[in-house]
């Protein structure tokens, strides 16, 4: 199929994965978080080909245009693919073979001479279009996340996915993510900032050797990372955006304090453990899609991909917290009544008050 013509299947795929929208606004929200994070790479992936597929309308001849144009389309190709390996579990198998087709479909390009006129305000329209659907896709499920978000955090019992290797020592917050993301205070949309000087390039393009822009770890659950991590700043963006690209558990050799303390009001575990074992599940990570750990939270365990065990410690109050959702507000929350009682008791004995 020649690059030029895909336009029309990304749109038709643009259009079936909006469609969806009610559907996936019922993942979790650790789930959710990723398909507005692809959404997003995929609307600004998709405005750089409509404006490669602009000069090349203007100008034939572009090389430089027109090999641009390509590297953008495959570079959709492949988010696509991993937007479809997150819901392969979550969505109606029926649903998404549609989707594989045009994926099928769309790995076939060849790059050929482009024709101009109103074929080729078409193609860019049509760029344009799919662009404007995956944004209002992420825009939806992000504020479908606002809204339906509860007051007290996700709970953790037990947790089973991949496990990303960055045995990086001493990484402080700004390098977790940088200061000029810090202005939000909503907690979405910082995961496709997470470690963004080391994950991309000056013009924001992907570096491929970086661990989670491998295709094995871009999904991934678990960090197991070097000592004193999240050193620095006390930003709680930090958690945040590590919650956000999906990380539920993060196990080092030893945390910075305040780090340490924001992960567990977060809904993130982070765990400590001697640098021997950190190195052994350093080991098992690099087994790339095979690095599958069980993190259990009530057994206070880590499962290894090889039957391996290993017990780790945590505070008895955090557990607690972790296992049943409780953050700051949430923990208030438990005493609703007794709080509601007074409040009526208070305005019953001081009427003026």
């Amino acid at each position: 199929m020649h690059v030029l013509d895909t336009p029309k299947r990304l749109l038709a795929i643009a259009e079936t994965l909006h469609r969806w929208a009610g559907a996936l606004a019922a993942l979790d929200r650790t789930r959710r978080a990723k398909v507005v994070r692809y959404a997003e790479a995929i609307a600004d992936t998709l405005g750089r080909a409509a404006r490669f597929s602009v000069r090349l309308a203007a100008e034939p001849d572009d090389k430089v245009a027109e090999r641009g144009l390509a590297r953008e389309l495959g570079r959709i190709t492949g988010y696509l693919e991993t937007l479809v390996a997150v819901l392969k579990h979550h969505l109606d198998g029926r649903k998404l073979a549609g989707v594989k087709r045009r994926l099928e479909q769309l790995g076939t390009r060849r790059v050929g001479r482009a024709s101009g006129g109103a074929a080729a305000r078409t193609r860019i329209d049509r760029l344009f279009a799919a662009e404007g659907y995956f944004r209002a896709l992420a825009d939806s499920l992000r504020t479908e996340d606002l809204q339906g978000r509860k007051k007290t955090m996700e709970k953790f019992t037990t947790l089973t996915g991949v496990a990303a290797p960055f045995p990086m020592r001493n990484v402080d917050t700004d390098m977790i993510i940088p200061k000029q993301f810090l202005k939000t205070i909503k907690r979405t949309g910082l995961g496709k900032s997470l470690f963004y000087e080391l994950r991309y390039d000056q013009e924001g393009r992907e570096l491929s050797d970086f661990v989670l822009n491998r295709p094995a770890y871009r999904n991934a659950e678990i960090l197991i990372t070097g000592e004193n991590f999240g050193c620095g700043s006390s930003r709680e963006h930090a958690p945040w955006a590590l919650l956000d690209f999906g990380f539920r558990c993060i196990i080092a050799p030893d945390f910075a304090d305040i780090f340490y303390n924001n992960c567990f009001q977060n809904g993130i575990l982070a765990i400590k453990l001697p640098q021997a074992q950190v190195d052994k599940l350093l080991d098992d990570a690099n087994r790339g899609a095979n690095a599958t750990l069980t993190v259990d939270l009530e057994a206070q365990e880590i499962r290894g991909p090889d039957g391996g065990v290993i017990a780790f410690e945590i505070d008895p109050f955090r557990k607690h917290c972790l296992l049943n959702g409780l953050d700051a507000i949430g923990l208030t929350l438990e005493k609703e009544k007794a709080i509601s009682d007074f409040e009526a008791r208070t305005a019953e004995a001081r009427p003026w008050a």
